[in-house]
């Protein structure tokens, strides 16, 4: 896996833009409505003194293209926004500041009450005699470029070296060896990392120093110091979530000979999408979300599978992917759970192509349902069906179960990628207890979380045998009678459905728990009589479907009973106004 972010690293580093990829160097914002910011230009001498009264206004915006400011860290978790040298780029945001350069605020202690400029006082990581003059002319007109920066909410300032930028000054490569040695320490045989900036994964405790999960870090020894910098240009697109669920998140690495930069650049950038984060985490470090909603196409690759949606040819010569499945840190390094490494382009696109096949059944299969039950397709436009949403409808995405989602999904997307899905005998329960949770809850909506169902049993390997085996078990033929018996009381007993449907599991956990909800559910029929014949019929056929059944499980009987419970009477009959009762549960009708 690191392998592959070096090699892209490498790829990013060597390319004509190559230093906007560069860990702690970024590149100038772009103008626009959300971020006004005035370009300056301050002539510099070539020993480093200026004088900041001499700025002028930059307006080319080829030029504006072309500059950088250093984004400066002693350590990857440092937040202190040391100032060392160069540009320096600053706005103000509703949250706070951003930029290289922050105030002091006098009312804190520590570093925290001075400016970024004095917080790199004591730091030689660029001592030479240019950056001396530089930093000695900065000190002694800081009122004024600090009143300047007050002033102005949006700004950036370039600093012009006799018609050149910080980064095209040999101080560059002084302060890549001064990263370097940051978070590399020389051996004889190569680099190993001394703090942590990217982990390096051994296969197994017995290469992680002092056999410590912490020391992970150091289990990868680079070669040189260009294999080292290369880290540094890979490792924000390697920490960047291609898709994010809750604390999810799903980190995808393109792999592929001769892989161009801009190939990297248009795999990575395609879909992304900005999110709030923590304020801790920086602007090139943002998760990447793929949007969700009915406004995709039915055939169009679910979101799992959206890195094989490609629009260039040249993004052909991807022929695999490294998939890294990790629980968000936070200001914390991610924890890494799983890593699948060289999944072939070719066999993702057969999956994402089955996947696919599954959604358009179970949409034509959801549409014929409601031309069965109204005589026409649904009136309002249903979300499209994805591998997360109904996970989330059927797990529950509340935030007492998001843990359980988030588990599941983590448990099962590396077995949907690889192609090993093959059973998931969670899913039963959790549907079941969800329905009953609705039912409980007001607001029962069988009728379509069941095709969500059907979908995450469908788009497993076995799907379909799968689902025939559930419809023709004794269990679920015994939910089905069970369901003809429950359906005449919906209606005059206010607060059946509360009390019976939705702590169904409770009544049903055994066969004899099964007969006594029978007997209870005849009593109550012949109360209010309405133990008509077919439902008579049903009764009789549910004792001896008791006696014959062998092996009994209640949650494919709580499904056939939900099944049959939840099934529209009388489909012609219903009135167009009563769709949504009708997708909820059974209605009566004259």
């Amino acid at each position: 896996m690191l392998d592959t972010v070096i090699e892209l690293g490498k790829t990013l580093r060597l390319s004509r833009n190559g230093l906007k990829h560069h860990r702690y160097i970024k590149q100038a914002p772009m103008r626009d409505d959300n971020n006004p910011v005035d370009f300056w230009t301050v002539p510099v001498a070539h020993e480093g003194s200026f004088d900041f009264g001499g700025r002028e206004l930059l307006t080319s915006e080829y030029q504006q293209a072309q500059l950088y400011y250093l984004n400066y860290k002693q350590g990857d978790a440092d937040s202190t926004k040391r100032y060392l040298f160069g540009d320096i780029y600053r706005t103000t945001t509703k949250t706070g500041e951003d930029g290289n350069f922050r105030f002091g605020d006098p009312n804190k202690g520590s570093w925290m009450a001075l400016n970024s400029f004095q917080r790199a006082e004591d730091t030689l990581a660029l001592d030479t005699e240019r950056v001396r003059t530089f930093r000695a002319s900065f000190r002694s007109q800081l009122n004024d470029i600090e009143e300047f920066l007050r002033a102005n909410r949006h700004v950036y300032l370039h600093f012009d070296f006799d018609g050149k930028g910080w980064h095209e000054l040999e101080e560059l490569d002084l302060l890549n060896e001064s990263i370097l040695s940051t978070f590399f320490h020389a051996t004889e045989h190569g680099y190993v990392m001394q703090a942590f900036l990217f982990k390096t994964l051994a296969s197994g405790q017995s290469r992680v120093p002092g056999f410590a999960t912490a020391q992970r870090h150091r289990t990868r020894v680079f070669k040189d110091e260009d294999e080292a910098l290369d880290l540094l240009y890979g490792i924000n697109y390697a920490s960047r979530a291609t898709m994010r669920k809750n604390d999810i998140k799903i980190v995808v690495l393109p792999r592929g000979a001769g892989l161009h930069a801009d190939v990297i650049e248009r795999f990575f950038e395609r879909n992304a999408r900005s999110e709030p984060t923590h304020p801790a985490i920086e602007q090139g470090e943002r998760d990447v979300r793929t949007e969700v909603g009915s406004r995709a196409e039915i055939g169009k690759p679910d979101e799992l599978f959206a890195l094989l949606d490609t629009e260039d040819s040249g993004e052909k010569s991807i022929a695999q992917f490294d998939f890294i499945f990790s629980k968000a840190g936070g200001t914390q390094p991610d924890i890494d759970m799983i890593e699948l490494a060289g999944l072939d382009r070719s066999k993702l696109t057969a999956i994402s192509d089955r996947v696919i096949a599954v959604r358009e059944t179970i949409h034509a299969n959801r549409d014929r349902f409601f031309i069965e039950a109204f005589g026409r397709p649904p009136l309002k436009k249903l979300k499209i069906i994805t591998v997360t949403t109904a996970l989330s409808n059927v797990l529950g995405d509340m935030t007492r179960a998001k843990k359980k989602y988030q588990n599941h999904l983590l448990g099962i997307l590396p077995r949907i990628y690889t192609d090993t899905y093959f059973e998931d005998p969670i899913l039963l329960p959790a549907f079941v207890e969800k329905v009953e949770f609705n039912t409980r809850n007001d607001a029962p909506n069988y009728n379509l979380l069941k095709f969500d169902y059907f979908f995450l049993v469908a788009i497993q390997n076995n799907g379909e045998e799968q689902l025939m085996q559930l419809q023709s078990s004794p269990s679920y033929h015994i939910g089905l009678l069970l369901g003809k018996l429950a359906r005449p009381l919906a209606v005059e007993i206010k607060s059946f459905e509360k009390n019976y449907v939705g702590l169904l599991s409770r009544r049903i956990g055994s066969q004899s728990d099964v007969m006594r909800l029978a007997n209870d559910l005849r009593q109550k029929l012949v109360m209010h009589e309405k133990l008509y014949p077919d439902v008579r019929d049903a009764s009789n056929n549910l004792s001896d479907a008791l006696q014959t059944c062998e092996k009994y499980n209640k949650d494919e009987c709580a499904f056939g009973f939900f099944e049959s419970y939840f099934r529209p009477i009388s489909a012609k009959a219903l009135d167009t106004t009563s769709e949504a009762a009708t997708m909820s549960g059974p209605e009566t009708v004259a």
